[in-house]
């Protein structure tokens, strides 16, 4: 099997003398949140010091940061962790990813032996032949990005809960990454579902790493029903998550982090609108698809090999999705940073765009 691609590789670039702007990954570029910077000089100390052996301690800390009971939340080392997690601890044979979808979900199913059956991408489908596809493969499992990653989307309001309750009815697990939900206020959110109803067919995957820019420190956390999450706490390693990001966590759970949340919505809601609006003279060589996160998939039109040199010669750095189940490197997605940094990537695309 090949070895996971992904973007995010500044200190292996930096260490070779390259240092580019990296639109690879989709962290929030007004993280993470000052409070952290301000106590970041008291805390070399921990580098001492084991982790928390208590996973009460990080219940505790993530139930009051995302106001749910802690008895539904269960800690980890970053999302990829509990996804890698959750495909060895379920006894689920057959697994039905939505795609496109993060790539590491079925690598993790497939290492365990796992059949992993792709749907066709949603955006050429739609959800009526999704169902109907489904229904034909009859999984044990449903991997849904919510809002989808690589394209920022989501499903409706009625098209989730018809995926729900039938899963709810024929007893498949729905399995949903809402890695990105805080940049969308919660908005599509299945823990309403989970909070009413106990349901023990529903497992909600989150992440610190993108919302509050914690990629280094690593953290993540798995909410489902109490019965679970009781049974697998006796399952994780001790030590997994480690000192700095358990007291940046302790920090933040009890920090006012208002004008963070603020700061980043008006900031996401104002660079989105400058970048949609410089496509809008791009369409004749790119095709940028809705997004309603904080970043974008575009498709390249005209000569793809020469554009990644190109950007690559600007030092702008981007991530192409050919490893995405079903596409090609003719697609990419790239993040929303500050400003300065969004405009040397539409410069860069618009001067692309003039050479063709």
């Amino acid at each position: 099997m090949n070895k996971p691609i992904h973007g995010g590789r500044l200190i292996e670039m930096e260490l070779k003398g390259e240092c580019p702007v990296d639109f690879s990954v989709n962290l929030n570029p007004w993280g993470p949140p000052p409070v952290l910077k301000e106590h970041w000089s008291d805390w070399f100390r921990y580098v001492s010091y084991y982790p928390p052996l208590d996973w009460e301690f990080y219940q505790k800390r993530l139930s009051l940061l995302y106001n749910l009971n802690q008895n539904l939340v269960l800690p980890f080392n970053g999302a990829t962790q509990a996804i890698y997690f959750v495909a060895r601890r379920l006894r689920t044979k057959k697994i039905f990813i939505i795609e496109p979808c993060f790539t590491e979900y079925a690598r993790a199913f497939n290492l365990e032996g796992k059949t992993v059956v792709h749907s066709h991408l949603l955006f050429k489908e739609g959800f009526k032949n999704l169902m109907t596809c489904i229904k034909k493969e009859r999984p044990d499992l449903i991997v849904l990005g919510n809002p989808s990653n690589p394209l920022g989307q989501c499903f409706s309001n009625e098209e989730r809960l018809i995926l729900y309750y039938w899963c709810h009815e024929q007893k498949v697990t729905l399995l949903v990454d809402e890695a990105f939900q805080e940049f969308i206020q919660e908005k599509t959110s299945f823990l309403p579902q989970l909070l009413n109803d106990d349901d023990k067919t529903l497992i909600i995957i989150r992440s610190l790493t993108k919302y509050y820019s914690l990629a280094g420190l690593r953290g993540g956390f798995i909410v489902t029903n109490p019965s679970s999450v009781q049974e697998w706490k006796q399952a994780l390693e001790p030590w997994s998550i480690n000192t700095l990001f358990a007291v940046t966590l302790d920090l933040l759970a009890g920090a006012d982090l208002h004008d963070f949340h603020s700061i980043t919505l008006q900031g996401l809601q104002k660079e989105k609108r400058y970048i949609e609006e410089s496509f809008e003279k791009l369409t004749k060589d790119f095709e940028l698809q809705h997004s309603i996160v904080n970043y974008y998939t575009v498709k390249i039109k005209t000569n793809i090999r020469s554009f990644y040199s190109f950007l690559q010669k600007q030092r702008l750095l981007v991530r192409p999705l050919d490893d995405f189940w079903g596409m090609s490197n003719d697609f990419f997605r790239f993040s929303v940073k500050s400003h300065e940094e969004n405009k040397k990537l539409m410069k860069a695309m618009n001067d692309y765009a003039r050479t063709l």
